[in-house]
């Protein structure tokens, strides 16, 4: 009963959050109990970045993956040199400052949400760099896994 009722409520949201019609069904079909792997309180199937505490659940590029745990700023399903570069190009400057065409606005970049690209970000990029972003229990591919 608690997997229905968390599947409906994981659909639901989806399709609120205007994801694809594909999409909100692969994330409403049913799970198991659900825990909270990272702790930030927010169940796993409907958590936009299930191993790094995210309670915001910031998803700037509205891929499904959360900002914290999503570096791939092209979109290309992997963490590249080319995202480096973009983040390397915000780095030090405030959310919403002008920046490179894969982050134009610097936000992306933002993966502690609290408005400056700086130190803490790039520790969390790094954390990305080499694979896919994620994981995430809204995944669309090929941006978050």
């Amino acid at each position: 009963m608690l997997a229905l009722r968390i599947a409906t409520l994981v659909s639901g949201f989806c399709l609120a959050a205007g994801l694809p019609a594909a999409a909100a069904a692969q994330c409403g079909s049913p799970v198991p109990a659900a825990g909270d792997a990272d702790g930030d309180t927010v169940l796993d199937p409907l958590d936009n970045c299930i191993n790094v505490r995210n309670a915001g659940q910031s998803d700037v590029d509205a891929d499904g993956c959360g900002d914290c745990c999503d570096g791939d700023y092209d979109q290309t399903g992997n963490t590249t040199i080319a995202d480096f570069n973009t983040l390397k190009a915000c780095f030090g400057m405030l959310t919403g400052s002008p920046g490179p065409p894969d982050d134009p606005t610097c936000t992306e970049g933002d993966h502690d949400s609290t408005g400056f690209i700086g130190i803490g970000d790039f520790v969390m990029f790094k954390f990305e760099f080499g694979g896919p972003p994620g994981p995430s229990a809204f995944p669309l591919p090929p941006a978050c896994f």
